[in-house]
Protein backbone atom coordinates (compact mmCIF):
# COMPACT_ATOMS: atom_id res chain seq x y z
CA UNK A 1 0.00 0.00 0.00
CA UNK A 2 3.11 2.36 0.32
CA UNK A 3 4.14 2.03 -3.00
CA UNK A 4 0.79 2.61 -4.33
CA UNK A 5 0.55 5.64 -1.98
CA UNK A 6 4.25 6.99 -3.53
CA UNK A 7 3.20 6.74 -6.82
CA UNK A 8 0.38 9.19 -6.19
CA UNK A 9 2.43 11.50 -4.63
CA UNK A 10 5.06 11.36 -7.53
CA UNK A 11 1.88 11.76 -9.55
CA UNK A 12 0.38 14.47 -7.70
CA UNK A 13 4.47 16.46 -7.32
CA UNK A 14 4.22 16.79 -11.19
CA UNK A 15 0.77 16.98 -12.17
CA UNK A 16 0.76 13.76 -14.27
CA UNK A 17 -2.16 12.25 -12.88
CA UNK A 18 -5.14 13.88 -15.22
CA UNK A 19 -2.48 13.28 -17.86
CA UNK A 20 -2.03 10.14 -17.52
CA UNK A 21 -5.78 9.31 -17.62
CA UNK A 22 -5.56 11.35 -20.58
CA UNK A 23 -3.02 10.02 -22.21
CA UNK A 24 -4.98 6.33 -21.92
CA UNK A 25 -8.18 8.05 -22.94
CA UNK A 26 -6.55 9.71 -26.08
CA UNK A 27 -3.66 7.10 -27.09
CA UNK A 28 -5.27 3.62 -26.26
CA UNK A 29 -8.91 4.54 -27.43
CA UNK A 30 -9.65 8.02 -29.21
CA UNK A 31 -6.90 8.26 -31.86
CA UNK A 32 -6.17 4.33 -32.96
CA UNK A 33 -10.14 4.40 -33.67
CA UNK A 34 -10.71 8.57 -35.15
CA UNK A 35 -8.03 6.62 -37.52
CA UNK A 36 -9.62 3.67 -38.47
CA UNK A 37 -13.11 5.03 -39.16
CA UNK A 38 -12.32 8.68 -39.88
CA UNK A 39 -14.42 8.58 -43.09
CA UNK A 40 -17.27 7.00 -41.67
CA UNK A 41 -16.76 9.62 -38.48
CA UNK A 42 -16.97 12.65 -40.94
CA UNK A 43 -19.85 11.95 -42.51
CA UNK A 44 -21.86 10.79 -39.19
CA UNK A 45 -20.81 14.21 -38.17
CA UNK A 46 -22.09 15.65 -41.28
CA UNK A 47 -25.40 13.96 -40.74
CA UNK A 48 -25.17 15.36 -37.34
CA UNK A 49 -24.83 19.07 -37.41
CA UNK A 50 -27.94 18.99 -40.43
CA UNK A 51 -30.25 18.23 -37.58
CA UNK A 52 -32.20 20.74 -35.96
CA UNK A 53 -30.28 22.51 -32.78
CA UNK A 54 -31.67 21.40 -29.71
CA UNK A 55 -31.96 17.84 -30.74
CA UNK A 56 -29.58 15.04 -29.34
CA UNK A 57 -27.16 14.47 -32.65
CA UNK A 58 -27.11 18.46 -33.22
CA UNK A 59 -26.34 18.82 -29.72
CA UNK A 60 -23.86 15.67 -29.96
CA UNK A 61 -21.94 16.98 -32.99
CA UNK A 62 -21.41 20.54 -31.49
CA UNK A 63 -20.00 19.18 -28.03
CA UNK A 64 -17.57 17.75 -30.47
CA UNK A 65 -16.52 20.34 -32.41
CA UNK A 66 -16.45 22.21 -29.50
CA UNK A 67 -13.41 20.00 -28.67
CA UNK A 68 -12.01 19.79 -31.85
CA UNK A 69 -13.14 15.74 -31.84
CA UNK A 70 -14.91 13.50 -34.11
CA UNK A 71 -17.49 11.02 -33.36
CA UNK A 72 -16.32 7.61 -33.30
CA UNK A 73 -18.36 5.03 -35.19
CA UNK A 74 -19.09 2.01 -32.74
CA UNK A 75 -18.50 4.28 -29.66
CA UNK A 76 -20.99 7.28 -30.60
CA UNK A 77 -23.55 5.90 -27.56
CA UNK A 78 -20.33 6.48 -25.53
CA UNK A 79 -20.45 10.40 -26.42
CA UNK A 80 -24.09 10.60 -26.43
CA UNK A 81 -24.01 9.35 -22.22
CA UNK A 82 -21.30 12.56 -21.69
CA UNK A 83 -24.28 14.79 -23.19
CA UNK A 84 -27.39 13.61 -21.57
CA UNK A 85 -25.93 13.05 -17.90
CA UNK A 86 -24.06 16.73 -18.25
CA UNK A 87 -20.71 15.15 -17.69
CA UNK A 88 -17.77 16.98 -19.17
CA UNK A 89 -14.50 15.53 -20.98
CA UNK A 90 -12.15 16.12 -18.49
CA UNK A 91 -10.07 12.82 -17.02
CA UNK A 92 -12.11 13.81 -13.94
CA UNK A 93 -15.10 13.67 -15.70
CA UNK A 94 -14.64 10.45 -17.42
CA UNK A 95 -13.69 9.04 -14.36
CA UNK A 96 -17.25 10.19 -12.51
CA UNK A 97 -19.35 9.63 -15.78
CA UNK A 98 -17.77 5.73 -15.65
CA UNK A 99 -18.40 5.36 -12.17
CA UNK A 100 -22.11 6.30 -13.00
CA UNK A 101 -22.21 3.60 -15.32
CA UNK A 102 -20.65 1.35 -13.25
CA UNK A 103 -23.41 2.14 -10.89
CA UNK A 104 -25.84 1.37 -13.32
CA UNK A 105 -24.41 -1.55 -14.35
CA UNK A 106 -21.67 -1.17 -17.31
CA UNK A 107 -19.16 -3.56 -16.29
CA UNK A 108 -17.22 -3.26 -19.72
CA UNK A 109 -13.23 -3.66 -19.73
CA UNK A 110 -12.82 0.31 -20.68
CA UNK A 111 -15.56 1.27 -17.68
CA UNK A 112 -13.18 -0.78 -15.24
CA UNK A 113 -10.04 0.18 -16.50
CA UNK A 114 -11.14 3.91 -16.02
CA UNK A 115 -12.82 3.45 -12.84
CA UNK A 116 -9.87 1.90 -11.50
CA UNK A 117 -7.82 5.73 -12.69
CA UNK A 118 -9.79 6.71 -9.90
CA UNK A 119 -7.45 5.37 -7.09
CA UNK A 120 -4.97 8.71 -8.65
CA UNK A 121 -7.74 11.32 -7.34
CA UNK A 122 -7.98 10.32 -3.79
CA UNK A 123 -8.87 13.58 -3.07
CA UNK A 124 -12.09 13.10 -5.69
CA UNK A 125 -13.05 9.89 -3.97
CA UNK A 126 -16.10 10.74 -2.13
CA UNK A 127 -17.48 12.42 -5.29
CA UNK A 128 -16.97 9.17 -7.30
CA UNK A 129 -18.80 7.35 -4.75
CA UNK A 130 -21.54 9.72 -5.06
CA UNK A 131 -21.03 9.39 -9.08
CA UNK A 132 -21.37 5.43 -8.63
CA UNK A 133 -24.38 5.47 -6.16
CA UNK A 134 -26.32 8.35 -8.59
CA UNK A 135 -25.94 6.14 -11.37
CA UNK A 136 -26.76 2.40 -8.86
CA UNK A 137 -30.43 4.60 -8.29
CA UNK A 138 -31.20 6.01 -11.65
CA UNK A 139 -33.07 4.13 -14.87
CA UNK A 140 -30.56 2.59 -16.66
CA UNK A 141 -28.93 4.58 -19.47
CA UNK A 142 -26.57 1.12 -20.94
CA UNK A 143 -29.54 0.88 -24.05
CA UNK A 144 -29.65 4.35 -25.29
CA UNK A 145 -28.44 4.72 -28.83
CA UNK A 146 -27.81 7.73 -30.64
CA UNK A 147 -29.14 6.54 -33.72
CA UNK A 148 -32.29 6.08 -31.93
CA UNK A 149 -32.43 9.58 -30.29
CA UNK A 150 -30.91 11.81 -32.84
CA UNK A 151 -33.63 13.82 -34.19
CA UNK A 152 -35.53 14.13 -30.13
CA UNK A 153 -35.15 17.16 -28.71
CA UNK A 154 -32.22 16.73 -25.94
CA UNK A 155 -34.40 18.18 -23.41
CA UNK A 156 -36.63 15.43 -23.29
CA UNK A 157 -34.42 12.87 -23.47
CA UNK A 158 -32.47 13.86 -20.46
CA UNK A 159 -35.83 14.34 -18.78
CA UNK A 160 -36.36 10.49 -19.42
CA UNK A 161 -33.59 8.95 -18.16
CA UNK A 162 -33.69 11.20 -15.13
Amino acid sequence: MRTVGMVVEVLRAYGLRARLVEWLKITLVVAPLQRWYRKEAEAYMHELRKLPVGTVGRDVADMLDDRDLLLIPKFEDHDVKHLLLDYGMSPIDEIRMQCYLLGNGNRSLVCLVFVATAALFPEYWSLFHADFHKGKHAPSVLQVRLSEVKSEPTKNVKARIR
